[in-house]
């Protein structure tokens, strides 16, 4: 096993557990896959007749969070700007 499917595992089995799914969605799939830094950047060596294919750049952020997404682990304190 590479060091890329070993990672994949490790992210899929996080995903997982984290969203207490057996089995995840091809979205679901996507999304790890994305976060992981996976970017569309280069042609598709596979031709399909009924998609078009297409290329970001790869600092493309993953967009599949929302924004501040990060700030929910923030822990609210008194006097913290995010404390409601």
């Amino acid at each position: 096993m590479t060091k890329e499917q070993f990672l994949f595992l490790v992210a899929i089995d996080s995903f997982k557990k984290a969203n207490n799914v057996a089995y995840p969605s091809w979205s679901d799939v996507l999304e790890v896959v994305r976060l992981l830094g996976y970017r569309k950047a280069m042609p598709s060596e596979i031709e399909f007749r009924n998609a078009e294919d297409w290329r970001e750049q790869p600092n493309t952020p993953s967009g599949v969070r929302p924004q501040r997404w990060q700030e929910r682990f923030l822990k609210d304190e008194p006097g913290d700007s995010l404390a409601a």
